[in-house]
């Protein structure tokens, strides 16, 4: 497995944006706001593997549904269909992204 989406060796999780102190790991996050730093805001610096995972997929997916939309605005303009049939078609579209990713993953 690669380590692509891995944190930085060595980089603390965040920051306490209040009171200016480290936050070695995630689950330090939890415990400062439990303790002293309840309502400080922290600056996350080195997110975990999953949520640099998470972030990546969500971009890839929007930029692929703005890739959609522009395709779709490209034959409104032309005048292929209009506002309406676009919006009512887009009303009868119901995929969930992960029966599609295994539907995907398993052919």
């Amino acid at each position: 497995m690669s380590n692509l989406f891995d944190p930085t060796p060595g980089q603390d999780y965040g920051l306490c944006k209040t009171c200016n102190k480290p936050i070695p790991t995630e689950d330090d996050k939890g415990k400062h706001w439990a303790g002293d730093g309840e309502g400080h805001s922290i600056s996350i610096l080195n997110q975990s593997r999953a949520d640099r995972i998470e972030r990546h997929i969500q971009q890839e997916i929007e930029d692929a549904l703005q890739s959609a939309f522009s395709a779709i605005d490209d034959y409104l303009v032309r005048g292929h269909f209009t506002e309406e049939e676009v919006t009512k078609a887009m009303q009868t579209i119901h995929f969930e992204v992960d029966d599609g990713w295994r539907e995907y993953s398993n052919e």
